[in-house]
């Protein structure tokens, strides 16, 4: 019997952007000074090669609120106040979503938050045995 490990391309993007937040995973906020319980722009660092956001959202009024990629960061309105820590999902082009509890602590220009220690596991890549003969 063979039995042959599949693991499909999105799975090896999923790992390359789990391994990031173990690793060199930031988000800054804006520089500008700008932000506000209202506004939030925040900047991405340390994404793994091949890596690319397609989706940036954070929590609000029990759901999940979109945010813009803009030409120099990911940008956020809110109709209500924004109440802080934010958890954030970040959404990678392969559809795969990884979750930050509590990732935002203040609207302080320029932090810089590791993500590294308040990710939730990601979803596990799974392999599929398949008995050929």
């Amino acid at each position: 019997h063979l039995y042959i490990n599949m693991i499909s391309f999105a799975t090896l993007l999923l790992i390359t952007l789990a391994q990031a937040t173990t690793d060199d995973l930031k988000l800054q906020n804006s520089p500008s000074g700008a932000l506000t319980v209202w506004w939030y722009a925040g900047i991405f660092s340390g994404l793994p090669d091949g890596v690319t956001i397609k989706l940036f959202e954070i929590e609000h009024n029990n759901g999940w609120l979109s945010c813009r990629q803009q030409d120099w960061a990911w940008t956020c309105s809110a109709q209500t106040e924004f109440i802080l820590p934010l958890s954030v999902r970040i959404t990678a082009m392969n559809d795969e979503q990884i979750i930050g509890n509590d990732t935002i602590w203040n609207f302080n220009a320029g932090v810089i938050w590791d993500l590294e220690d308040n990710f939730v596991a990601p979803i596990a890549p799974t392999s599929t045995q398949t008995d050929s003969s």
